[in-house]
């Protein structure tokens, strides 16, 4: 052997001695490990306890009741509560508040807001807020009928370089002074787009001229920035819309946002037919139509927002010297207009009051047909089937009353309906519905005597 007795003890020592110090080793790795299971259960305890205090906080007061003689009431809790940020109001505060009266820049049609002026491409818009601008300048009434308040205008020409607009402003001004706060921008002037310039470009021109009160962004499309591919369209046209409300709320102007209409067109809403989502619309305060068929004389613009009364109104569009527009009324009073004209141009209508005047008792009685046969003996020849005569007399009804004093009935028989007219019935109707109206009249015509026949009509 090798090893000494003295060498063997020594070798069995130090395996002792390595094994105790592993064995050591190990355990403090243990008391490690268990300690920081420990710290990792105390924090996820301490979290929970964090969490559920939040979530209590956060829970609205619970509701106690106490019984008052046999009656259960609330126990008010209102001491109990604390929120320092503002309260609601009574309806009878908020009536006799003084709040300031709206700013507007053209009365009853456009205030201080963020509003959109939508159109179909090739429609005439740039004529019309050009038109617009030169107006608010000058103080004019825009369209020669609505009062405009007279401020600064900044106009962004945007799909446009200078000429264009510069011919425009002399065809529109005609002879008459250009105003001097009429600012423009155009597309030569390095315009960014919104959210990499643009606002800020803006608010230094509305800072070199402290008159403007309304900015016209010519059009919207041209600086609005590509979508985020992580938010859906209308989150980012909502972005747009605060971007700009921004600028508008800052310096208290009107901000005119031209925008073109989708390629569909919804007959039933015609507000539905913006381009993009309704993140546009209805982030703005109010929307403004223009529906014209391009190379027509005659145009509409439809209206609604929060502050201004929905309506409908009816232009004249003048061309030759460029393109104007002009008031003509509301769509209501064209369309009464455009009826009346109609009802005293029918043929039909001019019949049935001449069987009316030859009659003995102002009363006639006859088919669309006999309308038809009778025009041609007095003329007032109608060429429409005796379905559409019917339908005329129909449309015509309220006016054959309104305009002169004839009341119609009419009944159903085997061949055909017969419609009843009668002339000058002496009765004050001023308090009643129209339907009554007819009601009344009609009866009293089923019970008057005598008619007029076609043959004694004919000789």
């Amino acid at each position: 052997m090798s090893r000494t007795l003295s060498g063997d003890h020594q070798y069995y020592l130090d395996k002792y001695a390595k094994m105790a110090k592993a064995a050591a080793l190990e355990e403090q790795r243990a008391a490690e490990i268990e300690n920081r299971h420990n710290e990792i259960m105390d924090a996820m305890e301490e979290q929970q306890r964090e969490r559920a205090e939040l979530e209590e906080s956060q829970k609205p007061p619970k509701i106690q009741v106490t019984t008052e003689n046999g009656i259960i009431k609330v126990i008010d809790n209102v001491n109990k509560i604390s929120y320092p940020g503002p309260q609601a109001i009574s309806a009878a505060e908020l009536l006799s508040m003084d709040l300031p009266p709206i700013q507007w820049i053209v009365k009853d049609l456009l205030p201080r807001c963020t509003a959109f002026l939508v159109a179909p491409s090739k429609s005439g818009k740039s004529w019309l807020v050009l038109q617009l601008a030169l107006d608010v300048c000058r103080g004019k009434p825009f369209l020669g009928e609505f009062e405009t308040v007279k401020t600064g205008v900044l106009y962004c020409d945007l799909e446009s370089g200078k000429r264009r607009p510069r011919d425009r402003i002399r065809k529109l001004l005609n002879k008459d002074a250009v105003p001097d706060d009429l600012y423009l921008l155009t597309a030569e002037d390095a315009v960014q787009k919104l959210g990499a310039g643009f606002a800020e470009q803006i608010r230094m021109e509305l800072v070199k001229h402290e008159d403007i009160g309304m900015v016209i962004i010519d059009v919207l499309q041209v600086v609005k920035p590509a979508g985020k591919r992580n938010k859906n369209a209308y989150e980012n046209d909502y972005d747009v819309m605060a971007e700009v409300s921004k600028i508008r709320t800052e310096r208290d102007v009107l901000v005119l946002l031209i925008h073109h209409t989708r390629k569909g067109k919804d007959k039933e809403d015609i507000f539905n037919n913006i381009s993009g989502s309704t993140g546009l619309m209805g982030s703005a305060d109010e929307v403004i139509m223009l529906d014209r068929q391009r190379n027509s004389s005659e145009a509409t613009i439809s209206i609604t927002g929060r502050d201004v009364e929905e309506q409908k109104y009816s232009l004249k569009v003048v061309k030759g010297n460029g393109i104007r527009f002009e008031y003509r009324g509301t769509a209501d009073e064209i369309e009464a207009q455009q009826e009346l004209e109609d009802y005293q141009n029918s043929p039909v209508i001019a019949t049935i009051k001449k069987l009316l005047k030859q009659s003995n008792d102002g009363r006639w009685e006859g088919s669309a047909d006999d309308i038809r046969q009778a025009s041609k003996y007095l003329g007032a020849a109608v060429y429409d089937d005796s379905r559409k005569v019917g339908k005329e007399i129909r449309r015509f009804e309220g006016l054959l009353w309104a305009q002169d004093g004839i009341t119609m009935d009419s009944s159903r028989t085997a061949k055909s309906r017969i419609f009843t007219f009668v002339h000058g019935i002496d009765i004050d109707m001023s308090h009643m519905s129209a339907t009554s109206h007819m009601s009344a009249t009609s009866h009293m015509s089923a019970t008057s005597a005598g008619q007029m026949s076609m043959n004694d009509m004919m000789t």
